[in-house]
């Protein structure tokens, strides 16, 4: 009895971590993402272009909603940039659908002193 016991234990927490790691939740900001900043298209006249860059996945998982999308799609674009060579960005479309799981974000890269 105690052995069933001791595996229905074992059985719920392999779900429980399970669980716990398809929560969505931003990624972690890169060391080039984080000297990004956003600028404005009349800012940008001063700026050199570096290209257009972009973000586009599909979150499956728990934990979804419009905040957690929004800061997936913003820091994976950051870093995008960052890894461009780029230190700024005119944001061009930000769309996110928490119900979906979808993130689609671009901008504008730009080198500006």
């Amino acid at each position: 009895m105690a052995e069933i016991a001791s595996r229905v234990v074992k059985v719920s927490l392999l779900g429980l971590v399970a669980t716990l790691a398809a929560c969505a939740s931003a990624p972690p900001m890169t060391d080039a993402g984080s000297r990004v900043r956003v600028i404005t298209a009349e800012h940008a006249k001063a700026c050199k272009f570096v290209r257009v860059v972009q973000y586009n996945d599909r979150i499956l998982g728990m934990g979804k909603d419009p905040t957690v999308m929004k800061a997936i799609g913003e820091t994976s674009l950051r870093n995008e940039v960052g890894a461009a060579g780029a230190n700024a960005f005119v944001l061009t479309k930000d769309d996110s659908n928490w119900f979906l799981g979808t993130v689609a974000y671009q901008g504008d890269a730009y080198t500006c002193t």
